[in-house]
């Protein structure tokens, strides 16, 4: 008799993932406070400034913190090993000691500067530009005023144009307006702008380049067919039976980089594929992580382009490969 079906859970994105008490628990983003152990892994961007307790192959995206261009290796050493908020994992596993969260946090420091740098500040309604701009309209409008006409009529004639000049020499209120304008034009073509000063900036650029990936594709990966040496090829959707078949979907179920099975939905599009595989063929994913202790890893690498998993249970030791076709034969 088949387990039944395991229905994966999606994780929020506000959630983080904590160890309390011996048990990983996930908690709300804005509950994480000073003291807590984040445990955290590939794909995941780091919540709060931490310092690192547990290295698994950990490397860490930290361009939009420190401007450092490659992802950076963090390991286990003498002295204190800090994380940054807003620093990305792109490989391995880790865990770390909350030491600031929020605007307390280096990256959120730098954000308030952002902030401050940009912000206009308070303009006195009298300047002194305006009551000049008043001034050298005061000739015209007293010779206007002096001639025959309707006298009552300069007076808003005269106050409108003032007001029009006084606008269009605050250069600042008419660039925000243009901008906010060219904003809401863009939406509406499906074109989202998050920073108002890349809009303004765009005249200094010469080139853009794009990155298609999620763009024109789904990132959605499925397993289609199977290749069993000596068996030939059997379909996804009708998989053999025997211990081939069987040894095939626990790979998919354990050959993995998701280290937690409540975060699959940060898992590679790959991994997704072969859990989702998994699942659909009756293998309890996160039973069988449970009762399997790991004994071994090696995190997929695109330099290696493999990874390996061993596993032991009831004393009896799996171990597992995944990768290019060519590099694993």
């Amino acid at each position: 008799m088949s387990r039944p079906l395991v229905i994966v859970r999606t994780v929020d994105n506000d959630l983080v993932t904590i160890l309390q008490g011996g048990r990983l628990i996930n908690i709300e983003l804005a509950r994480l406070r000073k003291g807590d152990v984040v445990v955290f892994q590939a794909g995941e961007v780091l919540p709060a400034d931490l310092k690192l307790v547990e290295a698994n192959e950990l490397e860490v995206d930290e361009f939009d913190v420190t401007g450092e261009v490659m992802p950076v290796a963090r390991t286990m050493g003498e002295l204190d090993v800090l994380l940054y908020m807003g620093s990305r994992v792109t490989r391995g596993t880790g865990k770390g000691l909350v030491l600031a969260v929020g605007e307390d946090t280096e990256y959120g420091r730098v954000l308030q500067q952002s902030r401050e740098r940009r912000a206009p500040g308070k303009t006195p309604f009298f300047r002194r530009e305006y009551v000049l701009v008043t001034l050298l309209m005061a000739p015209a409008f007293a010779i206007a005023f002096l001639r025959p006409g309707d006298h009552l009529l300069m007076i808003p004639v005269f106050l409108f144009l003032a007001a029009l000049v006084l606008v269009l020499q605050d250069h600042e209120l008419v660039e925000h307006w243009l901008t906010t304008r060219e904003i809401e034009h863009l939406k509406g073509l499906g074109i989202a702008i998050r920073e108002p000063d890349a809009l303004r900036r765009m005249q200094e650029v010469d080139i853009i380049c794009f990155d298609k990936t999620g763009v024109l594709t789904t990132r959605r990966m499925d397993i289609q067919k199977i290749y069993y040496a000596g068996e030939g090829v059997v379909r996804a959707d009708s998989p053999a039976d025997g211990k081939a078949a069987l040894l095939t979907r626990l790979a998919c179920a354990l050959c993995h980089d998701v280290a937690f099975y409540e975060k699959v939905d940060l898992a590679s599009p790959v991994d997704k594929a072969l859990i989702a595989f998994a699942v659909s063929n009756g293998i309890n994913v996160q039973e069988e992580l449970s009762k399997r202790r790991r004994v071994h890893g090696t995190v997929f690498q695109s330099e290696n382009r493999y990874m390996q998993s061993g596993f032991e249970w009831n004393g009896e030791a799996l171990y597992l490969a995944k990768g290019d076709p060519a590099v694993i034969l």
